[in-house]
C-alpha cells in the first residue's frame, strides 16, 4: 500500500541536477512579445550553464502571463537550443485530448529527440468560467473521471489504446520515448506517478506541509512501466540568489511586492523594479511577505545552496526545478549563474537508492 516513508537510507555519488521553471510572468511596462524573446534567451543561457531542463507552465485568463499556450512555445525553444530538455510543467490534460497531446508532442519529440518533455497535471485549474470557456460545454470532466483520461492518455503513449471499433495509433512513430511526469501538490498525484510508472513533480510552495513525506514515499513504492524504469521527482523550489544576501533581499521586493498585493485582492500588474524600491511595506504588509516568503530561497549562493541541499536530502528528491521570478532579466540571468557554480560540484545521494519495502 502506498503511504509516506520515514527510509532515510541513501547511497549514490551522481550529482544532484537543477532545471528550470517559467512562468512567464508579464511585468508593469513590458509585453507579452518581450516575455517570449526573453524565455527564448533564459532557455540559451540555462543551457550554457548545464541545467537540464527549461520548463513552461500552463496560465489562462490572466493579463500578466503569457503562457496560455506552452506547447507551442516549446518548439520555438527546442529549435535555438541543442542540448538542454524543453517541456511543460503543467498542461492540464482534463481539458485536451489525450489524442492530440500524444501527436503534439511525439511530433516535436521526432524533430528534437530526446529533449521534449510532456509534464501535465490532472487538474481543471482554478477558474471554473475559463475550464467551461475551454471546454466550450458546461458539461465539465468529473474527478472520477480523471483515471480514465489518464488512462488514455497512457494508452496513446504506448501504442496500446483500442476499443471495440479497432485500434487507433497515435502518429507520427517515433523511435524515441517520451520523457513523461505528473505534477501535483497532493498524495493524489503521487499515487498516480507511482502506480503508472511516471516521473513526479511537485511545488514545495504550494505543498510543503506534505511534499517531504510525499516525495519519499513515491520513491519508495514506484512501480516501473514502459514509461520509465526509475522513479525520478523533481522538486519547483522559488530562487532567488545575488552576491550577498542583503542584495538579494533588495531585488526580491519586486515579487514581494506582488505577491503582497495579490492577498490583499488587488489586481494590479506585477510591479517594475522601480516601483518596489520606491514601495515601503506596511507592518501588516510585511507579516503577509513573511509568510509567503517561507516557501521561497532567496539570500547568496552559498547559503541558498546550503538550505537547497538540505531540502533534497530530507526529501530524497533527484532534481531541483528553480523557479526565478524578476522583472530584470539581467537579475534573473545572475541568480542562476551565481547558483549554477555552487551546484557544478555537488552531487545528489540519492540517485539509485535501493529501498526495502
Amino acid at each position: 500500500m502506498w503511504a509516506p516513508s520515514n527510509d532515510n537510507r541513501a547511497v549514490s555519488t551522481a550529482k544532484l541536477e537543477l532545471s528550470l521553471l517559467d512562468t512567464m510572468v508579464i511585468w508593469n511596462g513590458t509585453s507579452a512579445a518581450q516575455v517570449f524573446k526573453e524565455s527564448l534567451d533564459m532557455a540559451i543561457y540555462a543551457e550554457q550553464l548545464g541545467f537540464k531542463r527549461y520548463w513552461l507552465s500552463e496560465n489562462h485568463n490572466s493579463a500578466y502571463h503569457a503562457g496560455s499556450a506552452p506547447e507551442l512555445l516549446i518548439a520555438q525553444l527546442a529549435a535555438y537550443t541543442s542540448r538542454i530538455s524543453v517541456g511543460t510543467s503543467n498542461l492540464l490534460l482534463p481539458h485536451q485530448s489525450p489524442l492530440k497531446v500524444v501527436e503534439n508532442f511525439r511530433t516535436m519529440a521526432g524533430i528534437f529527440p530526446q529533449r521534449i518533455d510532456l509534464g501535465f497535471a490532472l487538474s481543471l485549474g482554478n477558474d471554473l468560467m475559463v475550464a467551461q470557456a475551454l471546454h466550450r460545454t458546461h458539461e465539465l470532466m468529473n474527478k472520477e473521471e480523471f483515471p480514465e483520461h489518464l488512462a488514455d492518455l497512457l494508452a496513446y503513449l504506448s501504442d496500446s489504446y483500442a476499443t471495440s471499433r479497432g485500434k487507433i495509433i497515435a502518429s507520427p512513430q517515433i523511435s524515441t520515448k517520451l520523457d513523461v511526469w505528473i505534477e501535483g501538490s497532493n498524495h493524489e498525484s503521487a499515487q498516480y506517478a507511482t502506480d503508472y510508472g511516471l516521473g513526479l513533480v511537485m511545488e514545495h510552495h504550494t505543498s510543503r506541509a506534505i511534499s517531504t513525506e510525499v516525495l519519499r514515499a513515491y520513491r519508495k513504492f514506484f512501480k516501473p512501466s514502459v514509461l520509465r524504469e526509475k522513479a525520478h521527482s523533481i522538486w519547483i523550489v522559488p530562487v532567488f540568489c545575488a552576491e550577498t544576501d542583503e542584495e538579494a533581499e533588495r531585488l526580491a521586493k519586486p515579487l514581494d511586492l506582488w505577491e503582497v498585493r495579490k492577498k490583499q485582492g488587488s489586481d494590479l500588474p506585477p510591479p517594475s523594479s522601480r516601483e518596489a524600491n520606491e514601495h515601503s511595506f506596511t507592518s501588516y504588509e510585511e507579516e503577509i511577505k513573511i509568510s509567503i516568503r517561507s516557501g521561497s530561497f532567496v539570500g547568496s549562493a552559498a547559503r541558498v545552496g546550503s538550505e537547497l541541499r538540505q531540502l533534497a536530502e530530507e526529501a530524497a528528491v533527484d532534481e531541483l526545478m528553480i523557479l526565478t521570478i524578476h522583472p530584470d532579466i539581467k537579475a534573473r540571468k545572475r541568480s542562476i549563474e551565481l547558483l549554477s557554480k555552487e551546484f557544478q560540484t555537488q552531487t545528489n545521494p540519492f540517485e539509485g537508492v535501493n529501498y526495502d519495502v
